[in-house]
């Protein structure tokens, strides 16, 4: 018999931190789940030690495969699942025990396709802070709305999603697309079906930002792969003028990650860059970032880096 929640786990090379996630899900109070762990092809003991637990726990199945990116190992874990919903986890994360039994039950008393509940952020040597994630409506275009923003939060793994959701909306991750690609796969969702969503105003994941994650700079890569994510974005996103908006500031995000990461190669490419975007950016930017643009356009680099940081 097919189980109630599937849980699709990406990892890559997690040695570290994945025992921790792995514990947090088989003490579950909710027992009729499987878990999906696929390993994307580590080069550390992470495949060993989910081999280790799939032995002793019968719910767990590991899929090893080429290191192909997040959004393949999540298209992997999703295409085996068999559960009525699905929930994805990160491997350097981990959750309370009542987390899928709270999650379960609002999708069955409330008949939703979708649940969202809270979070906490834990951030080495501080408090967990709670992250509300309360929709400003449970419509499907609000949240959409919601999303891009940044009222909510894209990610995967505090949300509760129905298969055959999945499956209706033809809902996939792109294959080269590993930035916000939980939030592409939200995003087919969200204007190709017409999903039931559910809030649930309690916290129960610890969505874990180690030293990496405080310090990681963005590589040309990155920012490529960012560029790609905006584009299919562009795609999918509704005809309406509130989203063409959004679609601009694209184009203001993609720069200031380039400039504020210092990916220019020169001051001439720097100019030639800004040039093409001066007018989106300025136009949607604060009087601080104002001010750095300008300096940006007088060669005052240094300057404008002092104004242009979040």
């Amino acid at each position: 018999m097919n189980p109630a929640i599937s849980i699709v786990m990406p990892v890559y090379n997690a040695e570290k931190t994945v025992r921790t996630m792995l514990d947090s899900i088989i003490a579950q109070t909710f027992t009729d789940w499987e878990l999906i762990v696929v390993d994307d092809g580590s080069t550390d003991n992470s495949g060993a030690i989910l081999d280790n637990y799939a032995v002793k726990e019968p719910r767990i199945r590991v899929l090893h495969k080429q290191n192909g990116g997040v959004a393949m190992a999540r298209q992997d874990g999703v295409s085996v699942s068999t559960g009525k919903y699905v929930i994805h986890a990160d491997a350097d994360d981990w959750m309370e025990s009542d987390m899928l039994k709270d999650m379960w039950n609002v999708a069955v008393n409330e008949n939703a396709d979708i649940v969202i509940c809270d979070f906490y952020t834990d951030i080495p040597g501080k408090d967990s802070m709670l992250s509300r994630q309360q929709p400003s409506s449970l419509t499907p275009m609000e949240v959409l709305y919601d999303l891009y923003t940044k009222k909510l939060f894209g990610a995967l793994w505090h949300k509760l999603i129905k298969r055959s959701v999945y499956d209706k909306a033809l809902a996939r991750f792109y294959r080269g697309i590993n930035y916000c690609e939980d939030l592409l796969l939200l995003t087919q969702i969200l204007t190709a079906t017409t999903p039931e969503i559910a809030y649930l105003p309690k916290a129960h994941y610890h969505y874990v930002l180690g030293d990496e994650s405080l310090t990681r700079r963005v590589s040309l890569q990155g920012l490529e792969s960012m560029r790609r994510f905006h584009e299919k974005a562009k795609e999918l996103l509704p005809h309406q003028e509130r989203f063409g908006l959004l679609k601009e500031l694209f184009l203001k995000n993609e720069f200031s990650v380039y400039f504020m990461n210092y990916l220019y190669a020169d001051k001439k490419e720097l100019l030639d860059s800004y040039r093409k975007v001066k007018n989106v950016v300025r136009k949607h930017s604060g009087l601080r970032w104002k001010l750095g643009y300008g300096c940006i356009e007088l060669g005052f680099v240094g300057l404008a880096h002092k104004l242009i940081k979040f």
